[in-house]
């Protein structure tokens, strides 16, 4: 069981370092962008591979959240491995693909290595690391103030975040004297530390909760989301949520499998974080006219939807409803924002108005527009998508256990959320109607254009199909 714990931590480890050897080597003798990207396409085409096997693997073993997370580490590379191949397409000139491209590499096997990782203080150092490298993404390979301004402004919540992380970890070992979620079945918490315990699992969760966005720790997220670049866009609001999201219920699952406690603390600090995010995620996103902006107080309610079912047990089916709806909502954003900086005309450009957004939309071929509606639809929650079916499930469980208030503040904000999201909506549909039908296109466009209507068409006609995603009965 455990070679099958940690292969894919090997694996990971053998991509970054693979991937660096030939980055430096790419710095040494100028080896041409084509090779770099067509280098980490094949390392990821060779994880994917083996990600596919390991789901099998992971399955035969029945647990619940081992399979749940090869599901993820495949999706993560599968979205990487779209993000290298568009990155030509997604910036101005070449020259800096060959730094991003290992980059994207390197974040991509750091989220994996998080995804099986059993150790929180390894846990603190991966998700450092991978915010490390988004400070990268969003400021150095731009020359503009405002993505200069949003990556300063996401180190210092970095720091801060590890500072109280950190404390947590601090006041958790503590109270028990270990380091890794494996230990926790053998030992006892004694009276004298329960406080040290109870308080080491709120900062820690706190820390997560702030890397995630959720109300009232949101107030970094607009601002950094608003003045990134559209290429560091999927893998910073997408791929990192999914990751993070992922590793949080993974960490409280074991917490309440393994300690006889009243966690009535722990789910009242979710509560507190869940309704704040509705509330404040769904309102504040009414008054925008940027469609960044919209989306960064979408993702703050969104992560609300989410911390509701950490109100309640915690049992498989709860886990595969949380976990169903973080990755479909992360491949929502994923897929909007990679088809956004692949369209949009000024590729220098941080800023996307309403008025900008139907201007671009114009120069886009039809089936790439009627995604984007399909994509839209589905995180509004429109019947009969995928999105509207996972929320419809939150809801019943919120009710099946008395969570009678939270449920209703969900289904209010969510009411209240098509209105934002109808203004991308009417974008889209003023776009169909006015964009031509082009019979050539470029083979790039091509395959982004077929790869994005399969993702569409699977938000809007999954719901009928029996195993529409493999966790979600």
């Amino acid at each position: 069981m455990l070679n099958i714990l940690y292969e894919p931590i090997q694996l990971a480890i053998l991509l970054i370092s693979i991937g660096f050897i030939f980055f430096i080597i790419s710095l040494i003798f100028n080896l041409s962008t084509r090779f770099i990207i067509s280098l980490n396409v094949l390392l990821l085409l060779f994880a994917i591979v083996v990600s596919l096997n390991k789901i099998k693997a992971h399955q035969a073993l029945l647990n619940h959240l081992l399979f749940i997370a090869s599901i993820f580490s495949l999706i993560i590379y599968c979205s990487v491995l779209l993000t290298i191949i568009f990155l030509p397409f997604q910036i101005k000139t070449t020259k800096q693909a060959n730094e991003l491209s290992f980059l994207f590499l390197l974040a991509a096997a750091l989220m994996n290595i998080l995804l099986y990782s059993s150790n929180y203080v390894y846990a603190y150092l991966l998700i450092e690391a991978m915010a490390f490298s988004f400070y990268l993404f969003i400021a150095y390979y731009s020359k503009t103030l405002g993505s200069i301004e949003s990556a300063i402004k996401y180190y210092f919540v970095g720091t801060l975040t590890a500072i109280i992380f950190l404390l947590g970890v601090f006041f958790f070992y503590r109270a028990t004297l270990v380091i890794s979620f494996d230990q926790f079945n053998f030992i006892q918490v004694t009276k004298e530390n329960i406080l040290f315990f109870i308080i080491g699992i709120i900062l820690m969760s706190t820390a997560l909760a702030f890397k995630l966005g959720a109300a009232p720790l949101h107030f970094w997220l607009p601002e950094v989301y608003h003045g990134a670049p559209f290429y560091a866009l999927p893998m910073v609001i997408a791929l990192s949520k999914l990751t993070i999201g992922y590793f949080l219920v993974s960490f409280l699952n074991s917490i309440y499998q393994n300690f006889n406690f009243d966690f009535s603390y722990i789910r009242s600090l979710f509560y507190f974080f869940a309704a704040f995010s509705m509330l404040i995620g769904n309102f504040l996103a009414i008054k925008q006219r940027d469609v960044k902006k919209i989306l960064a107080y979408s993702s703050v309610a969104n992560v609300g939807y989410l911390f509701s079912l950490l109100t309640i047990d915690l049992s498989n089916q709860v886990i595969s409803i949380y976990s169903s709806y973080l990755l479909i909502y992360s491949l929502s954003v994923f897929f909007f924002f990679l088809v956004l900086s692949f369209i949009i005309k000024d590729k220098q450009t941080i800023y996307l108005s309403l008025h900008d957004f139907s201007n671009n939309l114009a120069h886009a071929n039809i089936f790439i527009v009627m995604s984007l509606f399909l994509i839209i639809l589905n995180l509004a929650g429109f019947p009969p998508t995928l999105g509207f079916l996972l929320k419809l499930s939150i809801v019943y469980q919120l009710i099946s256990h008395n969570q009678i208030v939270l449920a209703l503040i969900f289904v209010l904000t969510t009411i209240l959320s098509v209105y934002y999201y109808w203004a991308i909506i009417s974008c889209l549909i003023e776009s169909i109607k006015k964009v031509q039908i082009r019979l050539y296109l470029p083979l790039p466009e091509i395959l982004l254009t077929l790869i994005v209507l399969f993702v569409g068409l699977y938000f809007l006609v999954g719901v009928f199909t029996p195993n529409v995603i493999p966790f979600f009965k």
